[in-house]
């Protein structure tokens, strides 16, 4: 399957993820983003990104929104959609045109 997967612990931290993953933080290998947090990784969108990730937590439901970061000078924007176990499937929005 296509897209960016990951998942994470409770606390935030990364546990591991897929190679579109890698490819789209620009980390080579698994074992460097494990272990991390979104503060490592986004530290400009971190606060926003856990208050997800820790209402998804508390909800208990499936849940759908757009999240967007920086990487390099180009801003990307991701439909994701995530469950109670932490785990997300985004699909990379491209100036709002799916693809």
């Amino acid at each position: 399957m296509v897209g960016n997967f990951y998942w994470k612990d409770r606390d935030g931290y990364y546990l591991g993820c897929n190679k579109s993953t890698l490819s789209m933080s620009g980390i080579e290998e698994e074992k460097d983003e494990i272990g991390k947090t979104d503060y490592n990784l986004w530290p400009y969108r971190a606060d926003e990104l856990r208050k997800n990730d820790i209402a998804i937590m508390t909800l208990g439901k499936l849940f759908s929104f757009e999240e967007t970061i920086q990487i390099g000078n180009k801003t990307r924007y991701y439909a994701v959609v995530k469950v109670r176990n932490g785990r997300k499937l985004k699909l990379y929005l491209n100036k709002w045109r799916m693809i």
